[in-house]
């Protein structure tokens, strides 16, 4: 791969303000001559990156990656980045944590005595939260988009999948046979391909999603037909559609699926060109995964039934105002009682969780409608448009406008 060192670090910087993922580069040496952020207190991570570092020279370097998933809390992924055929570095990607940590999570983590006590809610606060499937999917986007190099296959992390593992199966066998056969596709081959797509959507399923459709065989199945633009804007709505239906069965809201939906169907209607055409389906339906795997994993096998049902019921609710009276009547609890418990399982309050809920609607809501602040602060239910912009900034470190602006611009110079 043939880069200057200076258009790669250059990347590296937009990467971290776009996905806030840090990144390592070492030298052969095992010295560290580069990182992609400048905050001071990420920099009490060094130490604890080091031996990461050392040990994969010893162990994983002669396959050239690893995903290191030595700690319970905490993700990282190392590769070998040739520059040249001489030069080459080692690249640490993380930490990545799996979920908002608590005081008991804290105590687990390799970095917890690298910062002081008063310091951790900052550390925290810039650092990537995402599971370990969303946390393969971006790393093989990074690898694609930012480090031009093909990535590994981690389907082998996956033993189980959520929800109807013999569907997954029969998926499985599908795929299989399918391959080879591209002259002729039949009905009953492209029904069994739409149901993979439904499947890893509706289970949230982003990195197995992901790499169905980065598969050229499995997107001449899904668009047979290129010859024809407006064949491929038919069936781009339609695969949009069961896209659509798929998120709000994992979980997805109605309205912020079909504003999503909406704000992709009039990029495709614009188009002129077939691979930019399939290019956006493929990125409409990732984002409905992507949220669907964020709605599911609110839910998780440490909570009690007690606080699964009472998530479930905040987003089947959203985004209705849901009172602690009304969940806790639901459940046969005092509301005292339940916000305790809730603060003691998730490490956040019920009001906190409805708020992150509410921001990441907010979130995909500017991005992908053309509601005004207004609109989306009221069908938010928030009291006032002043307290929307208050609650947001506070959770993003930015406005409204100010996020809707800077997504923008870098979509614009993305397309450039």
């Amino acid at each position: 791969m043939q880069m200057s060192m200076k258009s790669f670090q250059d990347n590296l910087y937009q990467y971290y303000e776009k996905e806030h993922l840090p990144v390592w580069i070492y030298n052969q040496n095992n010295d560290l001559c580069f990182t992609n952020f400048t905050t001071p207190i990420l920099l009490h991570l060094m130490d604890t990156i080091k031996p990461l570092i050392r040990n994969y020279a010893v162990s994983s370097a002669v396959d050239g990656y690893r995903v290191i998933l030595d700690y319970p809390y905490e993700s990282y992924y190392a590769f070998t980045w040739h520059q040249t055929r001489r030069i080459s570095y080692t690249i640490l990607v993380g930490p990545v944590l799996p979920a908002r940590p608590t005081i008991k999570i804290w105590n687990h983590y390799s970095f917890r005595k690298a910062v002081f006590e008063d310091q951790r809610e900052t550390l925290i606060d810039l650092l990537p939260i995402m599971t370990l499937e969303v946390f393969l999917k971006e790393i093989t986007v990074f690898l694609k988009s930012v480090c031009q190099m093909p990535a590994p296959d981690f389907t082998r992390f996956f033993k189980h999948f959520p929800k109807d593992e013999h569907i997954h199966d029969e998926i499985a066998c599908t795929e299989e046979s399918c391959r080879g056969r591209l002259t002729h596709v039949s009905p009953a081959q492209l029904h069994e391909k739409e149901e993979c797509l439904r499947y890893y959507i509706r289970n949230g399923n982003a990195y197995r999603l992901y790499t169905f459709l980065d598969d050229a065989e499995n997107c001449t199945f899904l668009f047979p037909d290129r010859s024809s633009l407006s064949d491929c804007i038919i069936r781009a709505a339609e695969l949009m559609t069961i896209g659509r239906l798929a998120a709000v069965e994992g979980g997805y809201s109605t309205e912020s699926s079909y504003y999503l939906y909406r704000n992709y169907m009039d990029q495709i209607r614009e188009c002129r060109c077939t691979d930019r055409l399939i290019s956006l389906v493929h990125k409409c339906l990732c984002e409905f995964s992507d949220y669907t795997h964020q709605v599911i994993t609110y839910t998780k096998k440490d909570y009690s039934p007690l606080i699964n049902k009472c998530i479930q019921q905040i987003i089947e609710q959203m985004p209705d105002k849901v009172t602690l009276e009304d969940l806790a009547d639901s459940i046969h609890l005092s509301p005292k009682y339940l916000s305790a418990l809730f603060n003691k399982e998730t490490g956040s309050s019920i009001t906190d969780f409805m708020q992150d809920m509410r921001i990441e609607e907010a979130r995909h809501l500017l991005l992908h409608s053309d509601l005004s602040y207004l609109e989306i602060s009221n069908l938010l239910n928030f009291s006032s448009q002043s307290y929307f912009n208050c609650i947001f900034k506070k959770k993003t470190g930015l406005t409204p406008k100010e996020f809707r602006c800077q997504n923008l611009s870098a979509e614009d110079s993305g397309s450039n």
